[in-house]
């Protein structure tokens, strides 16, 4: 079975082509949610977002949208993660 892709066969997609594929097209999913312990949880969402090189006023915008669907208060995107 070929997975194709815009009309291009993955399987003949590059490592870089394969690594930009999935940061765009597709996301991460971490299975045991690996946060940033150092980083607000703004900081946290904010990450993938940053390698995507998305203009920093987007990155807010966006950010803000996800923690008012989340429903999370603005308080949390002061305080540090509690991660162990």
């Amino acid at each position: 079975m070929t997975f194709f892709f815009e009309g291009k066969a993955f399987s003949t997609f590059t490592a870089n082509e394969r690594s930009d594929f999935c940061r765009d097209k597709i996301g991460f999913i971490f299975q045991e949610a690996p946060l940033i312990s150092r980083k607000t949880v703004f900081d946290n969402i904010a990450l993938p977002l940053k390698y995507q090189q998305i203009a920093p006023q987007e990155i807010a915008q966006r950010v803000e949208q996800w923690l008012t669907k989340l429903a999370i208060s603005p308080l949390h995107l002061m305080m540090k993660m509690n991660v162990r």
